[in-house]
């Protein structure tokens, strides 16, 4: 009834329509809006994934600045109570010469017998300790 050329070349042309379906399906139908929708969530998981590896590189940032921080407090915490150490110890050093400078200079005036002032040296030894200076060494 039907030439064998004409089964053939049917034959074709169903084989060739079905694969020309298959490979058109993603792009047409259904298919298409599944394989869409494949990608959307691939691009999405994608980009969550890269969301949250920068949220954790920004948590790890954060957490070192304010470990830094903290130790920038601390540091600034010392550094005020040794400088106000040493600026008390430079005024309790300024108030013992005061005091000293004070004790040479109030000092009763010695009279010889007609009641006139004697003049007299303080000692080098007093007036160092007086003005805080290191005695000499020798």
């Amino acid at each position: 009834m039907f030439s064998p050329y004409a089964t053939g070349l049917a034959a074709f042309a169903i084989f060739a329509a079905g694969v020309a379906a298959d490979r058109l399906t993603p792009f047409v139908g259904a298919n298409a809006q599944i394989a869409r929708e494949r990608e959307a969530t691939t691009k999405w998981r994608d980009q969550a994934g890269e969301n949250g590896r920068a949220a954790f590189a920004w948590k790890g940032r954060a957490e070192s600045s304010e470990r830094n921080r903290g130790i920038e407090q601390a540091t600034a915490r010392t550094s005020a109570t040794n400088a106000q150490a040493a600026c008390d110890a430079r005024v309790a050093t300024a108030r013992r010469s005061a005091a000293a400078i004070h004790a040479i200079v109030s000092r009763e005036v010695p009279r010889d017998a007609n009641d006139c002032p004697v003049r007299q040296l303080v000692p080098a030894g007093e007036l160092r300790d007086a003005f805080g200076a290191a005695a000499p060494t020798r």
